[in-house]
């Protein structure tokens, strides 16, 4: 959903809260989830966005873990990532499918013995022990969705009923979803072929070629396209002057996102202009030249933008405890600014080479910069 002003948001903020006080929440969680929207709305202004997506949302949720397993966190943590999924997926559908709470080990209902024959065939076949338990997961809520409607024999499953399932799975452009229709697909052809169901209803999941994971930035972009896309980052704030030093290094110099992310001091050469790291896929050593406008970009980021952290990392992100960026967050902010400049997604081949891989294509006639560099040296390497 496009946010064209500052009201859009917090007009959908407000929709989204009356709706959760009209499921009847009790005070104290409508409480919690106010406090909650609140740190979206700012982190929303903080960070100049022009639109609460998947993509937000998946940056925004990943800046709240910071790397840390769900278990980890605190209860208001908990609540502001609940808080963010809930909110993106009210602004696409108007509701909020309400899950059963479900505790680890046998599931139970309707479909449980059929799920539990599925997921030993699967387990027999020697699948992973991660992607059996992402099964029964969305096995799970599939099982849900037919106990709340009052399903009480498997025979009794309709068309109506599963059509009514696949709608709101939200698989167009979404990778969970997606997943879920992949595997939805696979169980009803297991109950159709071992007699739970009489009838196949596999083509009910449609097989949906528009699905793409998306996260691919092009390697093919013209000087022109690369030029409007860093003319769109707005680099009197923060977040600005931290994205265009990157999209510089990954532009420029062609570096990949796992590069750029953890970049660290020790590998920037002031003094001789020049950037020397060990690539984390190939683990082969490459040194760059630090181009003027690369090294001009870094100090205006570390003088004026930079967190003030002993980290060792260049890039940090922008919430306590002030970390390096993720690949994943990395491309959330180079696909913002190709949103930003209107240039072109479509052609898939342009996206052959990810985010991941970096987008050389400019020749550069490089200029030693030499001394007015050499300072930050001292300046800003971490103090032993």
């Amino acid at each position: 959903m496009e946010i064209t002003e500052k009201s859009s948001l917090s007009s959908e903020v407000n929709n989204f809260l009356e709706y959760l006080c009209g499921r009847n929440y009790s005070k104290v969680s409508m409480s919690h989830y106010r406090i909650a929207c609140e740190n979206i709305s700012r982190y929303f202004q903080e960070n100049l966005l022009l639109q609460y997506d998947e993509d937000v949302c998946k940056q925004y949720c990943e800046e709240i873990l910071d790397g840390r397993d769900y278990s980890e966190l605190i209860l208001r943590e908990k609540t502001m990532l609940r808080c963010a999924n809930f909110l993106l997926e009210f602004m696409e559908t108007g509701a909020i499918i309400q899950k059963i709470k479900r505790t680890k080990g046998a599931l139970s209902g309707l479909c449980a013995a059929s799920i539990n024959e599925f997921l030993a065939i699967l387990e027999s076949q020697y699948m992973a022990e991660r992607t059996l338990e992402s099964y029964k997961l969305y096995l799970g809520r599939f099982n849900d969705y037919f106990v709340r409607r009052g399903v009480k024999n498997l025979k009794d499953i309709t068309p109506e009923l599963i059509l009514g399932y696949v709608s709101g799975l939200n698989y167009h452009g979404n990778g969970s979803g997606y997943r879920a229709l992949s595997v939805t697909k696979i169980y009803l052809r297991f109950l159709h072929e071992n007699g739970y169901l009489e009838n196949d209803y596999t083509h009910l999941t449609p097989s949906n070629g528009t699905y793409k994971k998306q996260a691919k930035i092009p390697s093919l972009y013209t000087e022109e396209e690369i030029s409007k896309m860093l003319e769109a980052v707005e680099r009197s704030n923060p977040k600005g002057k931290r994205d265009y030093a990157m999209i510089l290094l990954a532009s420029y110099l062609g570096l990949r996102a796992s590069d750029i992310c953890q970049l660290q001091f020790d590998e920037i050469d002031w003094e001789h202009d020049t950037i020397s790291l060990v690539q984390k896929k190939t683990k082969q050593r490459v040194e760059l030249p630090l181009l003027p406008q690369i090294g001009n970009a870094i100090i205006d980021y570390l003088k004026y933008g930079r967190p003030k952290s002993e980290s060792n990392y260049v890039f940090l992100q922008l919430i306590p405890n002030y970390t390096c960026i993720t690949v994943s967050t990395f491309y959330c902010i180079v696909k913002e600014y190709i949103l930003r400049a209107g240039i072109s997604t479509d052609n898939s081949l342009r996206f052959k080479h990810s985010a991941f891989g970096g987008f050389h294509l400019i020749e550069f006639s490089y200029i030693s910069g030499g001394e007015q560099y050499a300072f930050l040296a001292d300046e800003f390497a971490p103090q032993a």
